[in-house]
This record gives C-alpha cells, sequence and structure tokens, in this order.
C-alpha cells in the first residue's frame, strides 16, 4: 500500500487525473491506521528501520501531496502526520550513539537504516521543523561517515546502500543551505 501510494501522488501530480490522488489518498488513509508493530514478515522488532521506511514512503508522499493542496497546517493535521511522528519517535527513542539502530545479526536489514535520514529530513522539510528529527537524522551519517561506519554498512560495495546514503546525505546538504 504504501509502495503504491507513493506511486499515486506522483501520477495524480504529472496526469492531473483526480482518480490518481484519491486512490492516494484512500492508502494514505489506511496507512495512517496500519499497526506497523506487528507487522511478520519482516517483523518489527527485527527491522524497525525497514518496516518505517517502506510504511513512510507512502505517506511522506502523501505528506507532500497534502502540503500542496491543502497547505502545510492541514497536512500536519492528518492522522498519517500523527502516525509518522509516532514511528520518528521510536526512530529516536531508539538510536544508539553511534547513530544506529539494532538489527539482527544474521539478516541483511541494515542497508534501509542509511534511508532513515532521507525520510527524516523530507518530513521535517514538509511538517516541521523537528529537532529531534534532525539530530537523529545527523547522527545517523555522522556514524555512517566512519570507518566503522563505512563498513558495517558496506558502502559502496552494496549499491542499494549506497544509494540510500546518497540520498541521505544530499538531503542533508540541501537543508543547510
Amino acid at each position: 500500500t504504501s509502495l503504491a501510494a507513493g506511486a499515486l501522488f506522483p501520477l495524480a501530480r504529472l496526469s492531473g487525473d483526480d482518480r490518481y490522488s484519491q486512490a492516494g489518498l484512500a492508502s494514505l488513509d489506511w496507512l495512517s491506521r496500519f499497526d506497523y508493530t506487528t507487522v511478520e514478515i519482516p517483523r518489527f522488532v527485527d527491522c524497525a528501520p525497514e518496516v518505517i521506511l517502506y510504511t513512510c514512503e507512502g505517506i511522506a508522499a502523501g505528506v507532500r501531496h497534502l502540503c500542496e493542496t491543502q497547505g502545510a497546517e492541514q497536512a500536519r493535521k492528518h492522522p498519517a502526520a500523527r502516525q509518522f511522528a509516532a514511528m520518528a519517535q521510536w526512530l529516536v527513542a531508539n538510536q544508539a550513539a553511534d547513530g544506529r539502530w539494532a538489527e539482527p545479526p544474521e539478516r541483511g536489514y541494515r542497508d534501509y537504516s542509511a534511508g532513515i535520514p532521507w525520510l527524516l529530513l523530507r518530513m521535517d522539510a514538509l511538517i516541521g521543523p523537528d529537532e529531534a528529527w534532525r539530530t537523529c537524522a545527523r547522527r545517523y551519517l555522522e556514524g555512517l561517515a566512519t570507518p566503522a561506519g563505512e563498513r558495517y554498512y558496506g558502502l559502496y560495495v552494496r549499491p542499494f546502500t549506497t544509494g540510500l546514503a546518497w540520498l541521505s546525505a544530499a538531503t542533508a546538504a540541501q537543508q543547510q543551505k
């Protein structure tokens, strides 16, 4: 649902066809009620950053749509914005000093963490400001930029991780202007 919503809102914007935005808004409403902590494949307790990143892709697209069509204040009032804030609070509260989140050593979910700053900073620009979201993103990027962070995440040898890291770093740099 989240990935579909992430495609529906840009389709609405590009085509001008209201059917896409209506379907996207229905998806956004569903995402605002989705209990992301009870997902089973993969389980939230095993890879929360992955679950949050995927769930929030549609939420971020929907919130952007709401900002563009109804204004930021209305977007902030939407239940999906509260859903995002709850997930962001989990990220802030569970982030280690090195910027990481606990992940099972036998599973390769680390890749998805590299997109978390991108997500937090996009939402901060839309419905923020929220210093906790920016601090969480900065802490992750600072840890990622160390030799230990590069090794842990397999930067430059794992294309998906590297791509998400570049999106996160570019978004951070853009917002510092």
